[in-house]
């Protein structure tokens, strides 16, 4: 019976520490930069098909890492956050939950308003008075996101 609670604990274990499995790992050239955060320098962006994570380094040293799940962000440096308080706290409360992970996936946001395809991606230009000017472009391998009214610049250059 002992060897039996052993095994069951054993699973039960190793079921909880599996890590999230990622399909795609790229390098990148991340900014990010937002009244409350700055960040650029090289990184990684993992993504899987629901969870994806952004390693941010500053002159080849780890800084930090966000976790992006289908509903919050963590981070080392704060608690997880649901997306929306994550948007509330460092983008816009005025922004769908999935804008962050949209723009690091280099989709398009705001279920697709304003878009116009081009021939090497597209480009976004969404305006909403008082709340966000977005000019969002996403061409081969380089992802430019601003948000002039609320003071927000991302940008992924892929390796």
């Amino acid at each position: 019976m002992y060897k039996v609670l052993v095994a069951i604990a054993a699973i039960f274990w190793a079921a909880g520490c599996r890590q999230p499995q990622y399909e795609r790992t790229r390098t990148a050239y991340i900014v990010i930069k937002t009244p409350q955060l700055r960040y650029a320098d090289m990184g990684f962006v993992e993504t899987g098909k629901e969870t994806m994570r952004v390693q941010l380094y500053a002159n080849g040293a780890a800084q930090t890492a966000l976790e992006i799940t289908p509903s919050q962000v963590c981070s080392g440096r704060f608690a997880c956050l649901s997306k929306e308080a994550f948007n509330a706290r460092f983008l816009s409360a005025d922004y769908p939950a999935d804008t962050l992970e949209k723009i690091l996936r280099g989709l398009p946001v705001m279920q697709g308003e304003g878009i116009r395809k081009t021939k090497r991606g597209f480009t976004q230009r969404i305006i909403r008075q008082g709340k966000y000017a977005i000019d969002y472009r996403v061409l081969g391998n380089r992802t430019l996101f601003r948000d002039t009214i609320n003071k927000i610049h991302i940008k992924v250059v892929e390796q």
